[in-house]
């Protein structure tokens, strides 16, 4: 068993991206079968392409080594951080360290991850797929839930409730 702090690679999740394609697909189709007008269907188009794009940009994947304190650190994936290395001088001065926020929420199947005090808003949204190894995904729901960070909205034996010092 690995204990603290424990690293993990964060990918795209092929899941996430095709229910947000299909989504955004039947959100079109609805668009040009019931709207009569066509600069109506043109603007309505132009927002669901703008909201699919939005959807899909690129989130911050790579490794997240998770902290006993309740902190994560960033560490950009090698491809994305390639570019970056010249200017900051190596790759750890690259790492970020960021606050897991308490609006961050442990679902069945999902985690929404929000950092707090950053420049602009950040989360990542985790599925099972978004990970290399499927036991990652249960510790990170774990750590989750220990460090009083996610709120559970299901009933699980192995999402302890509470945080350590309920104990």
């Amino acid at each position: 068993m690995r204990h603290f702090p424990f690293r993990v690679s964060v990918r795209t999740s092929r899941n996430l991206i095709t229910t947000i394609l299909v989504a955004h697909t039947v959100a079109a189709f609805v668009a040009i079968s019931l709207v009569d007008q066509s600069w109506l269907k043109v603007l309505l188009l132009l927002g669901i392409g703008a909201s699919s794009a939005y959807c899909r940009r690129p989130q911050d994947y790579g490794d997240y080594s998770f902290r006993p304190d309740g902190k994560v650190e960033y560490l950009p994936s090698v491809v994305a951080a390639s570019a970056e290395i010249g200017r900051a001088g190596s790759p750890n001065a690259l790492a970020q360290v960021f606050d897991v926020d308490a609006t961050s929420r442990v679902l069945g199947h999902m985690m929404i991850v929000r950092f707090r005090h950053t420049p602009a808003s950040r989360s990542l949204i985790l599925l099972p797929d978004s990970f290399d190894h499927p036991d990652d995904y249960r510790r990170v729901r774990l750590w989750l839930k220990w460090q009083g960070k996610g709120n559970a909205t299901d009933d699980r034996d192995d999402l302890p409730v509470g945080t350590q010092d309920s104990i």
